[in-house]
């Protein structure tokens, strides 16, 4: 099995949280559902087409933070319409809230693992990647935080069989059967928690939402693994001389 690894870099980021309202709050890192838009655009399928074909199932991704970021909020001007006259010509406006990523660095950026099982649309991305293009512009989570991609490479991954890992990449919950926080394990963590959409149907309604944790200040996480892992985590030799770096399906 092999994964194709590409970073994702842009100035800003808003990934929309699927809960909020009136105010528009961001997660700390895309979830499932951005990067199967991300891989979309670069294949170039047309909006609401690909949910089914790169769904959890199809599309096997994980995805790690390599910036660390912090959150601005910015209040942005809507136009309040109920008729395409008004859209024209607009008579109110209301105020919303919009919460940005930024980078310390001066961008935000994250590392993403993904597998096509289509052997034609793994050829397709690959290649894709490799030559820098896109059918559609990428975004990151909304379209005035463009992105772009810089190929790192193809790689070998092989099941991990052992019941504890050091995770590299946003971990489910779902696998974790404890965190082995120990002083030289948790030293510098930062963990944060959230829920995210995993999938949509047809009608752009989040099918599976799962729990997730990452690591703020960008370590790895030592945890023991849940039985139901064992085709959830993967091991990429050459990607990493350390022999316990694992990444985590999302």
């Amino acid at each position: 099995m092999k994964f194709l690894v590409f970073d994702l870099k842009g100035k800003f980021a808003h990934f929309r949280k699927f809960y909020t309202n009136s105010s528009s709050l961001s997660y700390l890192v895309p979830p499932r559902t951005v990067i199967e838009g991300v891989v979309a655009a670069i294949l170039g399928f047309e909006r609401d087409s690909y949910y089914e074909e790169l769904s959890a199932e199809n599309l096997l991704i994980a995805v790690q933070k390599i910036e660390r970021t912090y959150k601005i909020v910015q209040t942005v001007n809507y136009i309040k319409a109920t008729s395409v006259n008004e859209l024209k010509n607009p008579n109110t406006h209301t105020q919303v809230p919009l919460e940005l990523l930024a980078g310390y660095n001066g961008f935000v950026g994250f590392r993403v693992f993904a597998m096509p099982r289509d052997e034609k649309m793994y050829s397709q991305l690959k290649s894709r990647l490799e030559s820098g293009r896109s059918e559609f512009p990428i975004y990151f989570g909304s379209a005035p935080f463009a992105a772009k991609t810089e190929f790192l490479g193809e790689f070998e991954a092989y099941r991990w069989e052992d019941s504890s890992a050091r995770i590299l990449t946003v971990l489910d919950t779902g696998l974790i059967k404890s965190l082995n926080l120990s002083l030289e394990s948790s030293a510098g963590l930062a963990l944060m928690k959230d829920r995210m959409p995993c999938d949509f149907d047809k009608d752009r309604f989040a099918t599976k939402v799962k729990t997730y944790i990452h690591d703020e200040n960008l370590n790895p996480i030592w945890v023991d693994l849940d039985s139901s892992a064992k085709d959830k985590v993967y091991f990429i030799k050459e990607f990493s001389s350390d022999k316990e770096l694992c990444i985590s399906l999302m």
